[in-house]
């Protein structure tokens, strides 16, 4: 019996090589994939920054080109958001939730079946990958299918601890990547390659509730200061005591807080002290009915505030793998209504707080990157 189970083994990786064979012959010498087929592969641990950009971009490719094919494949657990933009999405769990049982051998392995079978499925001729790094299956790929194009839309901000070095020599092995500049960067004096685009964000000025709407669709007092609150998802590190420091000083001081609940958040609960509890996806076409916002330093986050205008008390997550929240919140301090708060203290946060009630408007206004970065996929 277990000679037959070794033969039938043979027999599949003989199947497997046969079908990667035609898929290769297939790209290689009939066009290299559908030509309009375009394959976005965010890659996604703890929170939705790389799903949320790709989005973006998507729906502006698709905007463009009505008869672009999207096809998404994602380590993300916020699938059903994909769904509900109207996209295809495979999903394969991140490394991160697969259990002690799985190395980043068989992990790898997996990511690259998988790739390789939506290969099959799809045809694209285009794969847009979205992380802080490509994984060695998303490469092992890279190696067996030459003839796609391959893009990395990878945004800066890497903490000081990240090789560079590595970063720019897996770089090269990619046909283009797309830089989204941080908010800060638009402004500075530096003349960037054609390969760098504007902040990215999900929802244009215009799509978002005004004030009134917001306010009724969420059951939110019309005549009162409202304060969002959110950061993050809580899936990097426990978020629930801070959350309840700023909840509890704010209610103190008379002000109506609405807890976001991230879509992808792993606990089962939290926010019970805030006066209500939102969750949803984007929650930014609510943006304009809160007087302002207590968030996280996420790329996201503090583009989604700037692009929309929104006073907001930034709260850097120290614990992300590579992402430099700090600095990114100093950054973007000067240009608009952001108050960076590093270490929180009741004195600290008051302080910020009658800032705040000072602002008065104004602010700069600058285009949505994910109109460039599809241009340059089409193109």
């Amino acid at each position: 019996m277990s000679y037959f189970k070794a033969v039938m083994k043979v027999f599949k990786v003989f199947l497997e090589s046969l079908s990667s064979l035609y898929v290769n012959i297939k790209y290689r010498f009939f066009g290299g994939g559908d030509q309009k087929t375009y394959l976005f592969v965010p890659i996604n641990g703890a929170g939705l920054g790389h799903l949320t950009r790709s989005l973006a971009i998507a729906k502006a490719v698709r905007a463009s080109d009505p008869n672009a094919k999207i096809v998404f494949l994602t380590t993300s657990i916020g699938i059903t958001l994909v769904h509900r933009e109207g996209f295809l999405c495979h999903h394969l769990p991140p490394f991160s939730l697969t259990g002690e049982g799985v190395s980043t051998r068989k992990w790898n392995n997996l990511f690259f079946k998988t790739l390789v079978n939506v290969l099959k499925l799809h045809h694209p001729s285009t794969v847009v990958f979205d992380g802080s790094s490509p994984y060695l299956g998303f490469r092992s790929v890279m190696r067996s299918y030459k003839q796609l194009r391959y893009i990395w839309i990878k945004r800066e901000s890497y903490k000081n601890n990240v090789n560079r070095g590595r970063l720019k020599k897996l770089a090269g092995l990619f046909s283009l990547v797309i830089h989204p500049t941080e908010v800060y960067s638009v402004f500075c004096e530096n003349e960037f390659g054609s390969s760098y685009v504007n902040p990215i964000v999900l929802l244009e000025k215009e799509q978002l509730f005004t004030r009134e709407k917001a306010r009724k669709l969420l059951g939110l007092p019309l005549n009162e200061t409202v304060a969002y609150i959110q950061l993050g998802a809580g899936n990097i590190n426990g978020t629930d005591e801070l959350e309840s420091k700023v909840i509890s000083l704010l209610k103190k001081k008379g002000i109506y807080t609405v807890l976001a609940r991230s879509p992808i958040s792993l606990k089962e609960d939290c926010g019970i002290e805030a006066d209500k509890l939102m969750e949803g996806y984007p929650n930014s076409k609510y943006f304009n009915g809160f007087d302002f916002l207590v968030i996280a330093a996420g790329y996201n986050s503090i583009c989604e505030a700037f692009f929309y205008g929104i006073p907001s008390i930034v709260i850097p997550n120290f614990e992300t793998g590579t992402d430099d929240q700090v600095m990114r919140a100093k950054s973007v301090e000067p240009l608009g209504p952001f108050w960076t708060l590093e270490n929180y203290t009741d004195d600290n946060f008051k302080i910020i707080l009658e800032n705040i009630y000072k602002y008065n408007g104004g602010g700069l206004t600058i285009v949505n990157g994910a109109h460039q970065a599809a241009k340059l996929l089409i193109d």
